[in-house]
């Protein structure tokens, strides 16, 4: 494969489905052999930094690691789905993050050993040249070769991962933001208007002693920004509290999306929040403006 036209680097990788078992619990899944310096193929933690593969022992997802009841150090049995099948003792060595699927990783060389076999592959990732022509010539070659079956893209894969997911999201998460916009432009120009109306004579009265309408608008503005504010820092964390629950939720052992959160996505929140309020209080000052004290003086019988 190295010697192909196109082909800058490639590291051979071996998949091996396997049945993991620990006492009553049971997951189908595959252990990945990759080389001790592999560079294309690198389990990592959550902070995205490489975890070393240890010469004996598997790497586990820690998804696979909470549905199976294991821990670091702990010893899991893998039975081969296909070949020979005997049951094998392992150790998991390690933990790595990973948002798809319930990757199992081990060195080549003990996967091999493993398995009783010398050398064995069934995958190689490729480093391609850019150059399109250069790649087509690659794609000839390789589909002259009988052992390949299929070729994947890395680029493909992530092209149809963000039309068929992200895209989606966000959508939908344009559609939650604009229906909680309204919500809170509804809310507050609700209470603000049902104040406004308990308080008319209020209102009325300090016109009447000099205040401008705009002095009074102010009021209620201050009032209302105050309310809207506070309710905004309570509801920041009990958003966040949610938004970790519907992650939890919805894990899958096929995908799982991670919480990520950055400063400007809050001071956003705060900012909506605030805009929010002022375009309700254009309303309530409206309203103030066209408000008749005399009419409002009067004593009601």
């Amino acid at each position: 494969i190295r010697q192909l036209p196109g082909v800058d680097f490639a590291e051979p990788l071996w998949n091996v489905p396997f049945t993991f078992e620990n006492g009553p619990y049971r997951r189908k899944g595959g252990v990945t052999g990759i080389l001790p310096n592999a560079s294309l193929t690198v389990p990592r933690d959550k902070w995205g930094e490489p975890i070393r593969v240890p010469e004996v022992g598997i790497v586990m997802t820690r998804h696979l690691a909470e549905m199976l009841h294991v821990s670091v150090g702990d010893s899991i049995d893998l039975t081969p789905i296909t070949g020979d099948r005997r049951r094998r003792n392992v150790q998991v060595a390690a933990l790595t993050d990973s948002y798809l699927g319930l990757t199992v990783y081990a060195r080549l060389p003990y996967l091999n050993r493993l398995m009783g076999e010398e050398f064995a592959l069934n995958q190689v990732q490729i480093v391609a040249h850019p150059d399109t022509h250069v790649r087509a010539q690659m794609y000839a070659a390789l589909k002259q070769i009988p052992a390949v079956q299929a070729i994947t893209a890395r680029e493909e894969m992530i092209d149809n991962l963000m039309s068929a997911i992200l895209e989606n999201q966000m959508f939908f998460i344009g559609v939650l933001v604009l229906f909680s916009g309204v919500m809170l432009f509804g809310s507050l120009l609700n209470s603000s208007l049902v104040n406004l109306a308990e308080r008319e004579r209020e209102v009325a009265t300090m016109m009447a002693l000099g205040y401008s309408r705009w002095q009074v608008g102010g009021l209620f503005f201050r009032e209302s920004m105050v309310v809207n504010l506070i309710g905004t820092v309570l509801g920041l964390p009990a958003g966040y509290g949610l938004t970790w629950l519907a992650v939890t939720l919805y894990a899958t052992e096929v995908i799982r999306l991670p919480l990520v959160t950055r400063p400007w996505i809050w001071m956003v929140t705060l900012v909506l929040s605030v805009l929010f309020g002022v375009t309700a209080h254009l309303v309530v000052q409206w309203r103030v403006h066209k408000m008749d004290c005399l009419e409002s003086l009067k004593v009601k019988e």
